[in-house]
């Protein structure tokens, strides 16, 4: 199972007050996985309205695309994120079968250019009609 979490850029998200940075990455996405594995199976569909069976063998990849400011970083490096060469942040859960990675807007975009593994959002956006107008959003911000 993949999940994508977008923040509007500029928006840190989750923390109440704008100063506390004392939370994982991980927060902004473990819910949905366990909604999917443990949730009532009304609340198991995906966007065409079809349910979704995963067990816990299901490999779950999470990734969060929004700013990060420093405080936040040295939080979650304390927490056990790792940083790639890419300059993203990941977290791996052997027990819990999940992956996630944290990116920055920034930093998707010049490894979009780079047509990297980040280009793999352009495929998954290209899939689905709902999201075409996000794949012609993405379109237009890595060609300006």
């Amino acid at each position: 199972m993949v999940i994508f979490e977008f923040k509007r850029p500029g928006d840190t998200a989750h923390q109440k007050k704008k100063s506390d940075f004392r939370w994982e990455f991980s927060e902004l996405v473990e819910d949905y996985f366990d909604q999917f594995l443990y949730g009532q199976e009304k609340d198991k569909k995906n966007y065409r309205e079809n349910i979704v069976k995963i067990t816990t063998d299901t490999p779950n990849f999470g990734y969060i695309i929004m700013d990060e400011p420093d405080n936040l970083i040295d939080f979650n490096k304390h927490k056990g994120w790792r940083r790639t060469p890419f300059g993203s942040y990941y977290k791996i859960n052997g027990d819990l079968n999940l992956h996630i990675e944290a990116i920055t807007f920034q930093n998707l975009l010049v490894n979009v250019k780079k047509d990297t593994i980040f280009s793999l959002i352009t495929y998954l956006f290209s899939n689905s009609k709902y999201n075409m107008r996000n794949l012609f959003l993405l379109y237009l911000i890595v060609n300006q």
